[in-house]
């Protein structure tokens, strides 16, 4: 059985395909996306020459190679109580990454890794104590027998460092659960 693997913004998505490895990364895992990311958010990239490249995600759906989920507005709601009011004046998180959470709790934790480039996103994943599931893109392709060079904000060095904030921020303030 392929590990699970929910991704939570569109960045990263796109990063895989400008790198050439989505489709090894589809491969490797059971691949989780929150809707709002999957179809509102995940639809280009622009290659090197400027040529705007079309992700087609919905035929990967059809084709079970990847799992949409969504989540209800009180999921989404419990998510944002519960990381609190100081993460809510000292963060901005979209509802996309909001979505991908309300889902992961799901989810049995020790068989979920999380992948995610956003500051906002792993603090508050450390807030939720999902700090330990977070991958970086570097180290995602790496697990997929692939090294390459990655965007700084998808390095293992700027994940560690994320997820240091991440940690201090929740042991400063918690949550409000």
């Amino acid at each position: 059985m392929k590990p699970h693997l929910v991704i939570l913004d569109a960045d990263a998505v796109i990063h895989l395909n400008e790198l050439g490895r989505w489709e090894r990364v589809v491969e490797a895992y059971q691949l989780i996306l929150p809707e709002t990311v999957a179809f509102r958010e995940c639809r280009y990239y622009e290659n090197e020459a400027g040529y705007r490249i079309q992700i087609n995600l919905r035929k990967l759906v059809e084709s079970g190679k990847i799992q949409v989920e969504s989540a209800s507005t009180s999921e989404i709601t419990f998510i944002q109580e519960k990381l609190g009011k100081k993460f809510r004046k000292s963060y901005e998180i979209h509802f996309g990454e909001l979505e991908a959470m309300a889902v992961l709790l799901r989810k049995e934790k020790k068989c979920t890794e999380i992948c995610t480039g956003d500051t906002a996103a792993i603090v508050a994943l450390c807030c939720l104590d999902y700090g330990e599931n977070v991958v970086s893109v570097e180290t995602l392709l790496s697990k997929c027998g692939y090294s390459a060079r990655v965007e700084r904000n998808f390095s293992e060095k700027a994940l560690q460092s994320k997820l240091k904030r991440g940690n201090e921020f929740r042991i400063v303030y918690g949550t409000e659960f």
